[in-house]
Protein backbone atom coordinates (compact mmCIF):
# COMPACT_ATOMS: atom_id res chain seq x y z
CA UNK A 1 0.00 0.00 0.00
CA UNK A 2 2.67 2.14 0.70
CA UNK A 3 4.26 2.00 -2.83
CA UNK A 4 0.50 2.84 -3.88
CA UNK A 5 0.10 5.87 -2.32
CA UNK A 6 3.68 6.56 -2.90
CA UNK A 7 3.09 6.79 -7.01
CA UNK A 8 -0.50 8.29 -6.34
CA UNK A 9 1.57 11.35 -4.90
CA UNK A 10 3.80 11.35 -7.82
CA UNK A 11 1.39 11.63 -11.10
CA UNK A 12 -0.58 14.13 -8.93
CA UNK A 13 2.75 16.35 -8.36
CA UNK A 14 2.61 16.14 -4.93
CA UNK A 15 6.04 14.27 -4.57
CA UNK A 16 8.79 15.22 -6.17
CA UNK A 17 12.06 12.92 -6.17
CA UNK A 18 14.32 15.25 -8.13
CA UNK A 19 17.75 16.30 -6.55
CA UNK A 20 17.66 19.69 -5.35
CA UNK A 21 20.61 22.28 -5.40
CA UNK A 22 20.99 25.38 -3.44
CA UNK A 23 23.96 27.45 -5.03
CA UNK A 24 23.72 30.10 -1.99
CA UNK A 25 25.34 27.28 0.72
CA UNK A 26 27.81 26.15 -2.24
CA UNK A 27 31.74 26.06 -1.36
CA UNK A 28 32.67 28.22 -4.46
CA UNK A 29 29.24 30.66 -4.30
CA UNK A 30 30.39 31.83 -0.66
CA UNK A 31 34.42 31.97 -1.77
CA UNK A 32 33.10 34.37 -4.52
CA UNK A 33 30.28 36.63 -2.10
CA UNK A 34 33.60 37.29 0.25
CA UNK A 35 35.67 38.13 -2.54
CA UNK A 36 33.49 40.56 -4.25
CA UNK A 37 32.65 41.91 -0.85
CA UNK A 38 35.96 42.18 -0.09
CA UNK A 39 36.57 44.06 -3.34
CA UNK A 40 33.85 46.34 -2.12
CA UNK A 41 35.22 47.39 1.24
CA UNK A 42 36.22 50.88 0.02
CA UNK A 43 32.48 51.56 -1.46
CA UNK A 44 30.22 51.55 1.50
CA UNK A 45 27.15 52.05 -0.23
CA UNK A 46 27.58 49.84 -3.47
CA UNK A 47 28.88 46.90 -0.80
CA UNK A 48 25.27 47.26 0.94
CA UNK A 49 23.61 47.23 -2.65
CA UNK A 50 25.27 44.51 -3.33
CA UNK A 51 24.39 42.65 -0.31
CA UNK A 52 20.99 43.52 -0.59
CA UNK A 53 20.36 41.92 -3.61
CA UNK A 54 22.27 38.78 -2.72
CA UNK A 55 20.12 38.41 0.37
CA UNK A 56 17.02 38.60 -1.67
CA UNK A 57 18.45 35.73 -3.47
CA UNK A 58 17.22 32.85 -1.55
CA UNK A 59 13.61 34.94 -0.96
CA UNK A 60 12.91 34.00 -5.00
Amino acid sequence: IHKQIELQAKLLGELDDRPQVNVLVSPEWLELRTVIIGALDHHPRARDAVLRAVEGLGNG
